[in-house]
Formats: structure tokens, C-alpha cells, sequence
């Protein structure tokens, strides 16, 4: 294959946001339901886009130092606070907290960005605040209790089956920090697998999301990135 055909079948990357520190909090689903720290460093948000013979392909990722995980329309974000939010992946729940530091302009354009690439909900638009301060001791522990149902009920309506894994296994006291591992691991190698231009239309499988319509995702239609909207599949 000529060069240049080859140059333009890489993907490329684009920043969507970045701040210079948060925590990510694992909420695991161990007995204890213990609420686990996993990382601090910067974090980022970024959009990884490689064109193919018939569409685009399009892939939001979590960055946290060396912490990966997908931002996609059927794993909702959920805005606790003004500078917490809770990622739900089925399996996992993250929790991601910004320092007081973080000013009001660029959680809003993180919330920005959530809102357009991501399933985005905010209870307190229909008047559910959080009842507690965000540096309160033992947030996330305190939290669990408000935060599980709202998320495994988006999981649901999404087509999930929310909580833990019936195979996973129960001997295993750190099963929850595995599947960080291994989540970050795979959305490391398709994010290569996409900016190398590895990945060809044989490949994958593209369906319509599942996603409920909601305002916000009507608007989209005509910002440039309605035809990228869609669930894909490795395989």
C-alpha cells in the first residue's frame, strides 16, 4: 500500500480536556463493599478518531496517568457534586474527585464534554442534591448508598446486568482492582489498535446505541459527530 494511503488510514488524537489532578475511587462489590483508592495524577479526556473504506470510527478515553477507561453513550456518568462524579461500567463503579482548586469553568467544560460524547446525567437539574460535602471523611463510603441505585437503573435501561459478575471469582479479595487492570489494559490496546489504523471494517460491527432519547442527545444531530454515534464492537 502506497505511503500516503497507508498515513491517512492512522487514526489521530485529539485532547477534549485535561486538568493537572483528580482521584479515581473504586467502588467495589466485595463483601465489605469497600470503597478502594486506585489513583491520583492528571487527568484527561481524549478522542481518538480513524477513518475506514466505509465510516469513521470514533473512541472517547479516560486517562489518569496510566489509568484507562472508555467513555461511551451506554455507561452513564453521573454528577454527584460540584467536583465528583461516578463513572458506571458494568462490574465497575468509579468514582472521580477534582481538588477544590478546580474552578467552575472547566468542570463545565468537562460537563461539556460528558454531555457529547458520554450518557451524561445530573441529578440535581431535577432538584436531587448531594446531601453531603465532598470533603467530607469517608465520602464515597457515605455516598455508596445514594450512588448504587442510580446507577445500576441507568445500567439496566441500558441493557446491562448491573453489579457483580456471577463469574467472577469469590476467593479472590482484589477481583474489583482486577477488572481496573484488565479494562485499562484492553482500552489501551484498541485505542493503539485505532491510532495505528489496525482496525478495518471486518473487524467490527456497528449497531444503533440503546441509549434512551433524551434532549440533550436531539441536539447532537448536527455537531459534526451524529454519524459516529453508535455502539461498536471488536471482534
Amino acid at each position: 500500500m502506497p505511503s500516503s494511503i497507508s498515513s491517512a488510514c492512522k487514526g489521530n488524537l485529539r485532547e477534549l480536556f485535561n486538568f493537572h489532578c483528580a482521584m479515581v475511587i473504586l467502588m467495589d462489590y466485595d463483601e465489605g463493599k469497600t470503597a478502594r483508592f486506585v489513583r491520583t495524577g492528571g487527568f484527561a479526556v481524549n478522542l481518538l478518531v480513524q477513518a475506514t473504506q466505509y465510516c469513521s470510527l470514533l473512541m472517547c478515553v479516560c486517562v489518569l496517568g496510566e489509568l484507562q477507561w472508555p467513555l461511551t453513550r451506554d455507561a452513564p456518568v453521573i454528577r454527584l457534586g460540584l467536583r465528583t462524579f461516578v463513572f458506571a461500567i458494568s462490574g465497575l463503579l468509579y468514582g472521580l474527585q477534582f481538588p477544590p482548586t478546580c474552578c467552575t469553568d472547566v468542570l463545565d467544560t468537562l460537563e461539556r464534554v460528558f454531555l457529547k460524547f458520554g450518557h451524561y446525567e445530573n441529578p440535581s437539574e431535577s432538584g436531587e442534591d448531594c446531601p453531603l460535602q465532598e470533603n467530607v471523611p469517608q465520602f464515597w463510603q457515605r455516598m455508596r448508598s445514594r450512588i448504587e441505585p442510580l446507577a445500576h437503573s441507568t445500567l439496566s435501561k441500558l441493557g446491562h446486568v448491573p453489579g457483580r459478575s456471577p463469574w467472577t471469582a469469590t476467593d479472590f479479595k482484589h477481583s474489583g482492582l482486577l477488572r481496573v487492570i484488565r479494562l485499562s489494559a484492553t482500552t489501551k490496546i484498541i485505542s493503539r489498535a485505532i491510532l495505528s489504523g489496525s482496525v478495518k471494517a471486518i473487524h467490527i460491527y456497528i449497531e444503533k446505541p440503546k441509549t434512551p432519547t433524551r434532549p440533550q442527545y436531539e441536539k447532537r444531530k448536527t455537531d459534526g459527530y451524529g454519524d459516529y454515534l453508535m455502539t461498536l464492537t471488536l471482534r
